[in-house]
């Protein structure tokens, strides 16, 4: 058992080390540059490649037999979950969906343009509110389980979650200067009040 959870994790990995590639600036200029007529799709193309891998990734998660390491805690697992989902759905509405999805640059045949700093909202409590919607959900789906593939991914997305923000923390630096540095100081990172 321990070589599939080693392999689940190495599958993740590649998965998310993919993910944040294809995100990159760099990236997006090459395309930009070298395919200029794949300029508009890219994000809608970014989205698919990003869904169906991760569909993927949970039907292998899904399919493969698992091993308790923590006794299962279905009430409190599921409610995890359900707060995550309550807080992911409530820090899309602060963004504009269409570019999120990438239609809009198709419809408006652009990559992506620069949208405002969100400060309030969630945004006020945590600058990073999906991804603590992430970390809730996958925590409250290991304690749904208690299994070494839920522990495994766990594990991966909360490293990748922390990896990834801080990395998006010097875009968003980048992007917004000053104003960016000063919510940094005021709003926790991951984990209101906390981190």
């Amino acid at each position: 058992m321990l070589s599939l959870w080693l392999l689940l994790s190495l599958l993740w990995m590649i998965y998310l080390i993919l993910h944040s590639v294809l995100a990159s600036s760099q990236v997006k200029e090459w395309f930009a540059y070298h395919l200029p007529q794949v300029k508009p799709y890219y994000r809608l193309i970014y989205n698919s490649i990003a869904f169906v891998g991760l569909l993927s990734l949970v039907y292998f998660y899904a399919t493969w037999p698992a091993n308790p390491v923590l006794s299962e805690r279905p009430f409190m697992g599921w409610g995890f979950i359900g707060i995550a989902i309550v807080i992911g759905i409530t820090a899309l509405q602060q963004y504009d969906l269409g570019e999120f999805a990438g239609t809009r640059q198709v419809r408006e045949a652009q990559q992506e343009s620069q949208t405002a700093l969100h400060t309030v909202g969630l945004n006020k409590v945590v600058r990073h509110p999906l991804y603590f919607a992430i970390l809730i959900g996958i925590w409250g789906n290991f304690l749904r389980g208690g299994d070494d593939l839920s522990l495994a991914t766990a594990i991966v997305m909360s490293l990748y979650v922390y990896v990834g923000a801080k990395w998006e923390e010097k875009k968003l630096k980048m992007a917004f200067g000053e104003a960016y540095v000063q919510y940094q100081k005021r709003t926790s990172m991951l984990i209101p009040w906390i981190f």
